[in-house]
């Protein structure tokens, strides 16, 4: 075999080699994102079934009470008319070990 022709099979072979594990890569990449497609399919799924289980209720449960709050403020309201020197509105007014006064800083 002269040095050309062992150039050319060394060449004819490195190709083929390379195309060999060109095709071996490409066949486990492609294998890897189905399942990485498999698995994010599953994910959402599971997102959505928690979303109904989970979150609606949340949702139902907050929208209730906050509901139960407002007709508690507008009972409270109805019963106690706005007093600008009831304590209760007063910020102004508040008690220090029982007294009426101003917290001096130290």
């Amino acid at each position: 075999m002269t040095n050309s022709s062992s150039t050319y099979l060394g060449i004819v072979g490195g190709a083929a080699i390379g195309a060999v594990i060109s095709w071996w890569i490409y066949n486990r990449q492609k294998k890897t994102s189905r399942k990485q497609d498999d698995i994010l399919r599953r994910i959402e799924k599971v997102e959505t079934k928690n979303r109904h289980i989970i979150v609606i209720p949340i949702q139902y449960f907050t929208v209730k009470n906050l509901k139960l709050v407002l007709n508690c403020t507008r009972n409270f309201d109805a019963h106690h008319p706005y007093d600008p020197y009831h304590p209760y509105f007063n910020l102004n007014s508040y008690t220090v070990d029982g007294r009426d006064g101003v917290v001096k800083s130290l």
